[in-house]
């Protein structure tokens, strides 16, 4: 199982090279802020950003039917690919403005 933000996973659903024309996924258990998800329930690309996300097994396939891993596994490499990290976090109110900052002097963004 792998744990992930909304935000993070909409990144990952939308990146072409990872999805290319034809490849589908199902059979996998996705839990959204602790809950678990039906199969074609949600429209995956509407969980809110800041939400908490799980994803295990499942299968991923193209239209010619090739076993291409599970999505767990997909998502996994593509992580392993990517250069950016997102974040969800939780602080004091009252040091909020010391964490924008501190991410912004750090070269990230809020998003």
């Amino acid at each position: 199982m792998i744990k992930t933000t909304g935000k993070e996973f909409k990144s990952f659903y939308e990146d072409d090279s990872v999805w290319i024309y034809g490849m589908y996924h199902e059979d996998e258990v996705i839990t959204v802020d602790g809950k678990q998800r039906e199969e074609y329930e949600t429209d995956l690309m509407q969980i809110a950003d800041a939400s908490t996300m799980t994803i295990s097994g499942g299968y991923v396939t193209n239209k010619n039917d090739d076993e291409l891993g599970s999505l767990e596994g997909l998502f996994k490499k593509w992580k392993k690919k990517q250069t950016t990290a997102f974040l969800c976090v939780e602080i004091d109110l009252k040091k909020l403005e010391d964490l924008k900052v501190a991410v912004k002097n750090a070269g990230g963004k809020i998003a």
